[in-house]
């Protein structure tokens, strides 16, 4: 029964349904369950599974191998982008790269865009993480643009923010700016806590190295007002540690210019 825990929270994605079917699937072939009229039809519209679980690597190669015994195309981009989220997790890089492309390779032959995105997503925090600037920053735009162009507000404001990542790394300060200020519109307009978190966090941090601190610091205390009232805990720390940090700089500063 443990090697459901990652099955255990199945959660709703883009308004499709529920994936009973496959938990209940799982559990047959687990034979802890076999209730009347199961069978591995898991007949996924857009649903996501939450890996996050006690025992989700033994629950998704479950749900991996009755997808594929499907032939369910579907499902198989669906687990790929969230093994591939697992496997970064663990260091597995290479790995994930693999399963990530796959799923992007797998959703591009479906023509669906929102699972094309989310691979796009991961390809690129794996093409940040392998210091491979130009073509992450490619990836998130990519991404970007079909949030955009679905109206997407929410993931367009990630993909804002992580694009604007990528120009900091690439000291093109101008253009992070840019890219944040606009994440964080988004975010004040859904009323979105966490999001505004990132966002100042995020803003904080470029300006910290613009060394401009009072601008630092203001938009590091948005960010942890923002995240008290997300309930935010690591966006509470970020905000804490940055603030430190530039105020620690600008008294610095001040000591060595008086």
């Amino acid at each position: 029964m443990d090697d459901l825990g990652g099955l255990v929270g199945l959660r709703q994605r883009d308004g499709g349904e529920l994936l009973h079917h496959l938990f209940l699937a799982a559990a047959a072939a687990l034979g802890v369950l076999a209730p009347p009229g199961v069978t591995h039809d898991v007949g996924v519209d857009a649903a996501g599974v939450n890996v996050d679980g006690g025992h989700a690597g033994a629950a998704q190669l479950l749900a991996q191998r009755i997808s594929e015994e499907e032939n369910n195309l579907t499902l198989q981009t669906l687990i790929l982008n969230e093994t591939g989220r697992v496997k970064a997790a663990h260091g597995n890089t290479d790995e994930a790269y693999e399963d990530y492309e796959l799923a992007l390779e797998y959703a591009q032959q479906l023509k669906h865009t929102g699972h094309e995105a989310d691979a796009l997503i991961h390809l690129g925090q794996l093409l940040t993480r392998k210091k491979k600037n130009s073509e992450a920053l490619a990836s998130y735009k990519g991404a970007l643009a079909i949030y955009r162009s679905e109206k997407d507000r929410m993931n367009e404001a990630i993909a804002l923010n992580e694009v604007g990542e990528m120009y900091r790394l690439m000291q093109n300060y101008d253009r992070s700016l840019a890219n944040h200020v606009a994440a964080l519109e988004i975010h004040q307009a859904l009323k979105e806590d966490n999001g505004l978190a990132q966002s100042y966090n995020h803003i904080g941090v470029l300006y910290f190295e613009e060394k401009n601190f009072k601008r630092a610091i203001s938009n590091l205390e948005l960010g942890l007002q923002a995240g008290r009232d997300a309930q935010a805990h690591d966006q509470i720390q970020k905000s804490y540690e940055r603030g430190i940090k530039a105020g620690v700089s600008k008294i610095i500063l001040v000591t060595q210019t008086t």
